[in-house]
């Protein structure tokens, strides 16, 4: 396939490709980057190595911190707002390019905050065929994850295979995350966050972040159609009465932000409401299981268990 017709093939298959990118904000200092993130295994080389390149690539990422000037420069919004993420902005030109420039990532990371877009890391991107391998990267520590399934699918948590090479697609897209304007607890080069989340609100990400956690915060972030939409991707083709599921998502929604109004809640979220937000997450579903039959249950827990990566 030449480059034609593969950047054809890239504006036509946006939805195998861009995903959590898709593949896939607080703004922190220097000396504060990476406070959180777990053992990564580092040599020493390996730790200076991670240091020079983060500083490369906040040094020609720093104008994006205005999401206009990321516009000027042919970034586009591409995908919803997800909780693991945030949202994805594509310079489609360069997410096709067979060769990886650490100056010039494929797509940058914003995160809603306060009616405002941050921007919180950078990913890379590279078309790969099938058998084939992606082109080396800076350092060991970061690794390549794929994506060859449906765009929407993918953002809302439906899939399988998630970040696998998959032999029997003819291209798949490699892609590799730099949290490099964000803390990541799990990670610089992860490739979720869940501790965007906490952002949203302030927070400062705990060491260890329970998924459900997030997911939770995130629907009291005003993301309520955002599950309406993966339960419907979830059950596809049968079509949910959204009169039923709508109000269970407002009520605990708003249970959640309850939480994060009340006097104990400062910067940080305590273990005690975490835990406690973990338990309303659990008695939402709960709630919506009822609603639903049990093969429409039972293809929602799927995805549900499948997404806490």
């Amino acid at each position: 396939m030449n480059s034609l017709k593969f950047y054809v093939f890239f504006i036509l298959a946006v939805p195998i490709i861009a995903v959590q990118l898709i593949s896939d904000v607080l703004l922190i200092s220097h000396d504060s980057f990476g406070k959180y993130e777990k053992n990564e295994g580092l040599t020493q080389s390996d730790s200076l190595a991670k240091s020079e390149l983060i500083e490369t690539i906040r040094i020609a990422t720093e104008t994006f911190r205005d999401p206009q000037n990321a516009r000027d420069a042919g970034y586009r919004p591409m995908g919803p707002d997800m909780p693991n993420m945030g949202m994805h902005w594509i310079n489609t030109g360069l997410a096709v390019q067979r060769t990886i420039d650490i100056k010039k990532p494929s797509t940058l990371t914003y995160l809603p905050v306060d009616g405002k877009l941050k921007l919180t890391g950078v990913a890379y991107t590279t078309p790969v065929k099938a058998g084939e391998k992606p082109p080396e990267l800076p350092i060991e520590i970061m690794k390549w994850h794929f994506h060859s399934g449906n765009l929407e699918k993918e953002a809302h948590g439906v899939h399988n295979g998630h970040m696998q090479q998959d032999p029997e697609i003819e291209m798949n897209l490699a892609m590799v995350h730099a949290w490099v304007w964000s803390v990541n607890p799990d990670g610089l080069f992860s490739a979720d966050n869940w501790g965007l989340s906490f952002e949203r609100f302030g927070l400062k990400p705990p060491r260890d972040i329970n998924p459900s956690v997030s997911k939770a915060l995130f629907l009291a972030s005003g993301n309520v159609d955002y599950y309406l939409r993966f339960i419907e991707l979830s059950i596809e083709p049968i079509i949910i009465d959204e009169k039923e599921i709508r109000p269970i998502f407002l009520e605990y929604s708003s249970k959640v932000s309850e939480i994060l109004m009340s006097g104990e809640v400062n910067n940080t979220l305590s273990v005690k409401n975490q835990n406690y937000i973990f338990a309303l997450w659990q008695e939402m579903w709960g709630q919506i299981e009822k609603e639903l039959s049990p093969i429409e249950w039972k293809k929602i827990k799927v995805n549900l268990d499948g997404h806490e990566h």
